[in-house]
């Protein structure tokens, strides 16, 4: 937090600001006559035991009780509802501060106990809303959840958390705390509160163990009242080395081979929450490294889920203008060795991007599709002329996230002639150990614990150029594509659950057969 309260007495001559943030509140005065300078008193949050706000003839007075016996900090000259607001700020943060040192705020609590605590703080009133909802947000990212929903019925107040990829309950509250519990949702991302007719986004931080964590509120009213979901972006899982994305070893030393060339396009596909921002990431912060932090790198999002603190990273605004178009063709006027483009979405990004890939750039963006060599016929389509998506593509990555097998109750087991039939199979490959979770408590009785990412790259060729300039429908461009590039992102599916390290079921439910 930060928040600034200021106060110029012209009449006699002196300025005074209050300071409140995350570490304290500092007060400065300043003597406006030359030649006299500041005073700064800085009280730390430990040190506060409390605020007041006091109104006189002339004005406000602010009173910072401070804990131990040591004199109050007072501080005179404000206007009345500026130390009114200023007092209300400091006791709002003591409150917060005072729920945080509760045990289930900074410790995860298991999950089949998380019910149990968030009724017992409903039960304590309106008061306790506030803490219900920051205990929610909390465990959230202490269990690993990529999203938390918050969805009304008639009934009740279903929350739940996405982990893994799969959406779980947690728990269940009473209908009559909705309304509460979006208000604080909806305070803490400053959205307006009494607006509960139109979607809103909003953004909030938390501390959690000492690290910021960004949270992405969305809220979209419905028949029973303001759906919310919570997007968190968590800094201690934002960066990731290749080698711990899940690739063959085959595939990581051929995508690091492509990373090293100066330039061309690499293109990233797959749904969304497959993972592609993460591989960029990775890729981005590989290249920084090999390139001992001399490159020029820039990256265009929307949104910027991570600040890499390596590179310039802009974020798109369409409402001033600023689109993945706009902002990539400015990125070219500066110079830029290496661009990282959030998603290639309609012709104008493309030709820039592509044709950026052909004049001394290395270009690393995404594009929807249902395989690596529908990304050609997916530009192709909206525009991009063949000779130029085949001179300027090196490479495309298809992508998808799998959990993985928990490896404390994994066992081996042969999987059921249908369940061979679903990814294709006759017979299980041979030296296949493929392995089923039997489900505990420490992966919550799901079998899997964690996530790993399973790759297809497909590198242009000489025989794949010429499809690609034949125009090919991408049912047909795909069918030749694997004739003359053998492999399939099934058939590295199929090799990671031969490893052991997920099952043929969880291959078959995010993969799919191939047509």
């Amino acid at each position: 937090m930060e928040e600034v309260i200021s106060r110029t007495r012209w009449m006699r001559r002196r300025h005074i600001e209050v300071h409140i943030s995350s570490d304290g509140i500092a007060v400065l005065r300043r003597n406006l006559f030359p030649g006299f300078g500041q005073q700064t008193e800085l009280v730390r949050w430990q040190e506060v035991a409390g605020a007041s706000a006091e109104a006189v003839r002339r004005g406000g007075h602010l009173h910072i009780a401070r804990r131990d016996g040591a004199p109050d900090l007072v501080v005179k000259e404000l206007i009345a509802e500026q130390a009114a607001w200023a007092a209300s700020l400091i006791t709002d943060e003591l409150q917060y501060r005072a729920r945080r040192a509760d045990p289930v705020m900074s410790n995860p609590v298991p999950v089949g106990e998380i019910p149990e605590v968030a009724k017992r703080l409903v039960a304590a009133g309106d008061g306790a809303i506030p803490a219900v909802v920051d205990f929610l947000l909390v465990q959230g990212v202490f269990h690993g959840a990529s999203d938390v929903h918050l969805e009304p019925s008639y009934r009740a107040l279903r929350i739940r958390y996405r982990i893994d990829g799969m959406l779980d309950d947690i728990v269940t509250l009473e209908t009559e705390v909705t309304d509460r519990v979006l208000a604080r949702l909806k305070l803490l991302a400053n959205l307006a509160v009494f607006r509960k007719d139109v979607p809103q986004e909003g953004r909030v931080v938390i501390d959690v163990q000492s690290r910021s964590v960004d949270l992405r509120v969305s809220v979209l009213p419905t028949l029973h009242g303001e759906k919310a979901v919570v997007r968190i972006f968590d800094s201690a899982k934002a960066l990731f080395p290749l080698d711990h994305l899940g690739m063959s070893p085959e595939v990581e030393s051929q995508f690091i081979s492509l990373l090293a060339r100066p330039q061309g396009a690499i293109l990233l596909t797959g749904p969304a929450n497959s993972g592609k921002t993460t591989t960029l990431y990775a890729a981005i912060d590989h290249i920084h490294e090999r390139r001992r932090g001399l490159a020029s790198i820039v990256t265009v999002e929307d949104p910027v889920e991570y600040d890499l603190g390596l590179v310039s990273q802009t974020q798109v605004n369409p409402a001033v203008g600023l689109t993945f178009a706009s902002g990539l063709r400015t990125v070219l006027r500066q110079d830029p060795e290496v661009i990282m483009l959030g998603e290639i979405r309609d012709a104008e990004t493309a030709e820039i991007a592509i044709r950026a890939g052909l004049t001394g750039h290395l270009i690393l963006s995404t594009a929807h599709a249902r395989s690596a060599a529908g990304v050609f016929a997916r530009l192709i389509d909206i525009g991009m002329e063949p000779f130029l998506v085949a001179s300027a593509v090196t490479a495309v990555v298809a992508q998808r996230l799998v959990r993985t097998l928990c490896p404390d109750c994994s066992h081996p087991e042969r999987p059921s002639p249908d369940l061979l039939a679903q990814v294709g199979l006759r017979e299980p490959p041979a030296g296949a150990r493929f392995r089923v979770g039997k489900g505990c408590q420490a992966c919550r009785g799901t079998g899997y614990r964690g996530r790993t990412g399973v790759f297809h790259l497909l590198p242009m060729s000489s025989p794949l150029r010429d499809l690609v300039m034949g125009r090919l429908s991408a049912q047909d461009l795909e069918r030749r594509a694997a004739q003359v590039a053998p492999g399939s992102l099934l058939q590295a599916g199929i090799e990671k659950a031969a490893q052991g390290v997920t099952s043929l079921e969880e291959i078959s439910r995010v993969i799919g057969p191939e047509d």
